[in-house]
């Protein structure tokens, strides 16, 4: 799973540095930023990547963070 992201994604995270970014590394705030953020197709891509199970997991995490 590690990795660079999509170049679809770059608007979403434009106050970051995009090619430092990893799938895995940097996981929450790109799950984040797509949820807030993103397209469907976006959303989609997200589903494809971590799974259902992940994003829900990750998203407990956030909520339990704030």
């Amino acid at each position: 799973m590690a990795g660079t992201l999509p170049e679809d994604l770059k608007p979403l995270l434009w106050s970051y540095h995009f090619d430092a970014l990893d799938v895995r590394r940097d996981r929450r705030l790109v799950v984040v930023q797509v949820i807030n953020y993103g397209s469907w197709r976006q959303w989609q891509w997200l589903i494809r990547k971590y799974g259902r199970d992940g994003l829900a997991r990750t998203m407990r995490d956030v909520a339990a963070s704030e």
